[in-house]
């Protein structure tokens, strides 16, 4: 009986590309957010200011905890490749934007690795992304 079709399974290459490239977006998204936390104004900018200000504290051990996972688990260094421009969301709604595709991009990581290990990590990102939404988006 066969369990996996490993013809439709991802390569470890793909694999170890897709987590490199989960490492670079929060080190953009973590960018992101603490330019934002710098210049958000206007009502409810208290809160979220303090917001992205804990997203952007908890991200750095999010991604080292990600990186240091797979490249144990895969047994090879990640290629972080330099991203595009970065981009500074002029507002916190676009910022809620750019979270999301975040989130898309970690799913895939999670549904792509059987290492359970990883996948916690992923699920911790995961679970980041939707409090600070939360906070940003219905906290006064």
């Amino acid at each position: 009986m066969k369990i996996v079709d490993s013809s439709k399974a991802p390569s470890k290459a793909e694999e170890i590309t897709l987590m490199g490239d989960v490492v670079v977006a929060l080190m953009v998204s973590n960018l992101q957010a603490h330019a934002l936390h710098l210049s958000v104004t206007g009502e409810g900018s208290y809160a979220r200011h303090k917001a992205l200000n804990e997203y952007y504290d908890a991200v750095p051990d999010i991604m080292d905890k990600i990186a240091e996972d797979a490249q144990g688990h895969y047994e090879q260094l990640l290629d972080l490749k330099n991203p595009s421009p970065v981009e500074i969301p002029q507002n916190v709604e676009a910022f809620v934007n750019d979270l999301n595709n975040l989130y898309i991009i970690i799913s895939k990581a999670h549904s792509m690795t059987m290492c359970t290990a990883i996948q916690t990590v992923l699920d911790d990102a995961k679970s980041l992304i939707n409090s600070t939404k939360y906070k940003l988006l219905f906290l006064k």
